[in-house]
């Protein structure tokens, strides 16, 4: 299963979880945002072009996940506080 769709299960199973534990869809941003700087730090540090360009689409597809985090943990507040 790639990122995107485990994303997409955490947000869903995200409207159904406790006030009390952090919201699935916050870890996720969490997680997403950790692995960004990761990555970025290892793309500064290699120069191995096979291996730059592995991470610059790990980036990409993450940046399209974090996107569709915060769309769904905006959504999710919209309808806390209307």
């Amino acid at each position: 299963m790639n990122r995107f769709s485990t994303l997409l299960v955490f947000c869903i199973l995200g409207f159904s979880g406790s006030a009390f534990a952090q919201h699935p869809i916050d870890a996720a941003i969490e997680k997403l945002q950790a692995d960004q700087a990761i990555l970025k730090a290892d793309l500064a540090s290699n120069r191995d072009k096979a291996t730059l360009d592995a991470d610059k689409k790990k980036i990409k597809a993450d940046q399209s996940a974090l996107k569709a985090a915060r769309h769904a943990a905006n959504l999710r507040d919209s309808y806390r506080h209307p």
